[in-house]
């Protein structure tokens, strides 16, 4: 959820870009199928563009499930002295995505109440077959005429007074699909009901759709004067404000404004470039730091935490070796969260600090079990670089050489006992791996399991300072999992 609400995010950023230019060079102008290709342009670039920004920061755990276990990177991390916060701030996250998700429920079931409404005065009226379409005659004095899908509705008095133009207007709605647009609109309006110019983008189509009805109105040979004035007739009444294309739906100066407006140059249609600074001024703002740290921890929260509890099972596993694999922080622990935030992996941050490791050594302190070389003791560590530290052969490689290395204590697999520890190292100027702790643990024999593979790593590729090696912390999440088939039984 959390990953679905950083991508509406960023999308909705890029559609406001796109409105702002449509609206600025294009809602005016008499060009009423290029406007159409323009609003879908806008919105579809929108949608696919932050995946693209993104590479796999909106994917969730299940996009990295291999054999049923979840694989995940190494994160960079800064210093924490004494306890970290838990509650206050991973708190207003998943206050927020309560309320996204609020909105998205209240959005589809509004929707799905337009649908059955639709379909009940459908089923309701006087069906009239006809080649292309099928007319809905219904009783209700007080509703507009509109089209949806195949089908033409109008009330009764309508078509005795003004049936043939009415139709003519609505076909053109159902052979230019009109409703498809409409019914696009609105699901990304599921998804995006708190950003204005979704809702705006709808009424857009709406605008656009009125101008090609209306124009095939006035090309059948209908009196443009007769027309405007059925048109002023039909102002009031009620009309479906989702799905389907009213009569009345769009306001009712600008559609006579537009009639008499001569066509477009193709030359006006040289301002959809303009779109391409409007989306990339976007893709900046979505790249600002506190915004992006903002897009990363929202992404990694979930509604509802997973727990870490330790689970007693009395199962015999007969292989040890396949259960295990490195995985991501928990999303409910606000080690994430500040993680993500301070220096991402992916996008190494500026120097912020940096601090010496003072005696005793952290090992000493908090390591349950395990030894780990002090050879970073007296050395400038950093919580934050301009090149983060990588491993020979790339995370791959790394999450290979823990698979392969580590081996589920038998007591604990005898216990049935499973959990994450987190373990935080030092990757030293010359590569190596030292200082390893745990500084979240799970059991003693899982934590001293995880800290013996971690201090056997091989050397990394420092982290960088202006172009000079440095010492540099890590963490690196190791999940103890039992086999699905053995927990179920």
């Amino acid at each position: 959820m959390g990953a679905l609400f950083s991508y509406s995010i960023v999308s909705s950023i890029l559609l406001c870009c796109g409105y702002v230019v449509y609206k600025w060079l294009f809602s005016s102008e008499k060009q009423h199928f290029y406007n159409r290709v323009i609003i879908f342009f806008i919105y579809f670039i929108s949608l696919l563009l932050p995946m693209v920004l993104s590479g796999n920061r909106f994917a969730t755990a299940t996009d990295d499930v291999a054999a049923g276990v979840v694989i995940g990177n190494p994160i960079a991390v800064g210093i924490f002295t004494g306890e970290m916060e838990s509650g206050s701030k991973g708190m207003i996250f998943r206050i927020i995505l309560g309320l996204y998700l609020v909105g998205i429920v209240a959005m589809t079931v509004y929707t799905f109440i337009s649908v059955i409404q639709l379909f009940g005065i459908i089923k309701n009226g006087e069906r009239i077959e006809r080649k292309r379409y099928t007319l809905i005659l219904t009783d209700k004095r007080d509703l507009a005429p509109f089209s949806w899908m195949r089908y033409v509705v109008m009330n009764k008095a309508d078509y005795l007074s003004g049936g043939e133009v009415i139709v003519i207007h609505e076909q053109q709605h159902l052979k230019c699909y009109h409703w498809i647009d409409l019914l696009f609109a609105q699901i990304v309006l599921i998804f995006q009901w708190f950003n204005p110019a979704a809702w705006l983008f709808r009424e857009e189509f709406r605008t656009v759709h009125e101008y090609q009805a209306d124009e095939a109105v006035i090309h059948s040979g209908t009196n443009v004067k007769d027309y405007q004035m059925l048109l002023i007739k039909k102002a009031v009444g009620s009309r479906f404000h989702s799905l389907a294309n009213s009569l009345n739906h769009s306001k009712l100066k600008k559609r006579v404004t537009m009639m008499y407006k001569e066509k477009s140059s193709l030359a006006r249609r040289l301002g959809a470039l303009v779109l391409v600074p409007a989306m990339a001024l976007g893709c900046v703002v979505v790249r600002i730091p506190a915004f992006a740290g903002f897009l990363e921890t929202e992404s990694a929260t979930e509604l509802f935490p997973r727990s870490e509890d330790k689970i007693s099972k009395k199962t015999p596993i007969t292989s040890n070796r396949e259960m295990i694999k490195p995985v991501a922080v928990p999303d409910s622990d606000p080690l994430s969260a500040a993680n993500r935030t301070q220096a991402p992996l992916t996008e190494p941050a500026p120097i912020v600090e940096k601090e010496k490791s003072a005696a005793p050594s952290p090992v000493k302190e908090n390591v349950k079990g395990g030894e780990t070389d002090d050879k970073s003791s007296s050395e400038e560590i950093y919580s934050a670089v301009q090149q983060s530290a990588e491993p020979e052969g790339g995370m791959k490689q790394l999450l290979t050489f823990l698979h392969d290395n580590i081996t589920y204590p038998e007591e604990a697999v005898k216990a049935g006992i499973e959990g994450r520890v987190i373990v935080r190292f030092v990757i030293d100027k010359d590569g190596s791996v030292g200082q390893a702790q745990v500084i979240k643990g799970v059991d003693s024999a899982l934590d001293v399991e995880a800290i013996r593979v971690v201090s056997t790593m091989p050397k990394w590729s420092p982290a960088e300072v202006d172009g000079k090696p440095v010492a540099s912390y890590f963490v690196i999440p190791v999940s103890f999992q039992l086999p699905k088939e053995e927990k179920e039984e």
